[in-house]
This record gives C-alpha cells, sequence and structure tokens, in this order.
C-alpha cells in the first residue's frame, strides 16, 4: 500500500509511543523492514522524509537536432506523433519514440497536452 504522509506520521508516532515496529506497521500497512528503513531516515535527519517526492527516473531534456527533426517533420506531413516517429525512422534514419515526438510537439506549440478523458472509469 501507498505510504502517505498522514500513514507515515502515525507510523512514526505509534513507534514514539513505545509500539513495537510490527504493531506500528499496521497502521499504514507496509513491511517491518520499510518502517526500520523510514524510522532510520527519520533518526538521521530529525524530519519526516519526503517519500514519492522526486521519484523515479529524471527527465532527460530535449536535445536541439530532436526539436529541429521533429519540426522539420512534422513542418512536411502534419500528422500525429505515433505516425511521425515512423516517417522520421524511414526518411532521417533517427529513433525518437512517439511519446518523447508528442512531448516536443507541445513544446514546440503544435500539439496539446492530452487530457484524461479516454481513460477508462472502473465500475
Amino acid at each position: 500500500m501507498k505510504l502517505t504522509g498522514a500513514k507515515l506520521t502515525e507510523t512514526l508516532r505509534r513507534l514514539a509511543d513505545g509500539k513495537t515496529v510490527y504493531q506500528a506497521r499496521k497502521a499504514a500497512k507496509v513491511s517491518v523492514r520499510r518502517v526500520y528503513q523510514v524510522k532510520e531516515a527519520f533518526d538521521k535527519t530529525g524530519e519526516i522524509p519526503d517519500i514519492g517526492k522526486l521519484a523515479g527516473r529524471p527527465r532527460k531534456p530535449f536535445e536541439e537536432w530532436e526539436i529541429i527533426l521533429v519540426k522539420e517533420a512534422f513542418v512536411k506531413y502534419r500528422v500525429s506523433a505515433d505516425t511521425l516517429e515512423r516517417l522520421i525512422d524511414r526518411d532521417y534514419k533517427k529513433h525518437i519514440g512517439h511519446n518523447r515526438i508528442h512531448q516536443i510537439l507541445i513544446y514546440l506549440g503544435y500539439a496539446k497536452k492530452k487530457d484524461n478523458k479516454d481513460v477508462r472509469k472502473k465500475n
């Protein structure tokens, strides 16, 4: 289960009250090992750790040649990012993923950010 700020503070409060790590983990429904990790981070800094902030791989900035290539191809063909991916592969012998192409098109102002309207709703 995701360890949110409220669950994290509750877990640390239970540890401070003298509960065992096993009892404290019940509040957040996480493993004992994870509670030890959080407790160690808290003991080192004295502050509640930022969990989930800046998580994942950092975004790679666009390179100049990518922007120029996508701009040229879009002006020439005026098609979506998915189609542009194949056309750039074919014409320029360079591979840029369609998600990256779409981000570049948004940056250049040729495309709008996708909304989440088409995400399927749970019943």
